[in-house]
């Protein structure tokens, strides 16, 4: 409990600078992360486990020059640093055939987080065909807190960081 409290304050060196500012990133620069959030369903105002969220990432590229083959990811971090998911373009077959030059919002719909409450943190990776463009860790920072997850206003003891979906089945047979 010591050390969750302790590593659930709030981050005070890179969450404070916004993104496209900051310098502590890796890549070529073929394109750059300028900003990303996540946001609750339109109803809600603030990220429950259960709710609807989008994680939402602008991307810049300045240069004319063609840029294919664009993947982007957004790792999800417990507040550990234990990694407990990730949204890729590549495994759900959505990878950008070519980047157009200027901003591009690049969305990832989440329906039913199945994240427990507390602090997450992500980063933001993004490659052109096998060469990484840009990469932040600690992009940025969000807060999950408890919600009706399982539609029965229950949840689950704290220890657990990810909530699967799942159906009891029950079979009863007569003793032999």
């Amino acid at each position: 409990k010591v050390v969750e409290s302790y590593i659930a304050r709030p981050q005070t060196s890179t969450n404070q600078i916004p993104l496209a500012q900051r310098q502590d990133r890796n890549g070529n620069g073929m394109f750059r992360f300028v900003d990303a959030r996540v946001d609750p369903e339109m109803e809600r105002r603030k990220i429950e486990t259960g709710a609807n969220v989008l994680f939402k990432v602008w991307v810049e590229k300045r240069s004319p020059k063609a840029v294919r083959e664009v993947d982007i990811s957004i790792a999800i971090d417990d507040y550990a640093g234990t990694r407990v998911a990730n949204l890729w373009t590549r495994v759900v077959g959505r990878t950008i055939d070519e980047l157009p030059a200027g901003r591009t919002l690049v969305e990832f719909e989440v329906p039913r987080l199945p994240l427990a409450a507390g602090r997450y943190s992500f980063n933001t990776f993004g490659s052109a065909g096998d060469q990484v463009a840009d990469w932040v860790q600690s992009a940025g920072f969000f807060e999950v807190q408890h919600g009706d997850f399982f539609g029965t206003g229950r949840t689950l003891p704290p220890g657990n960081s990810v909530l699967v979906s799942f159906n009891v089945h029950l079979t009863t047979r007569a003793p032999a």
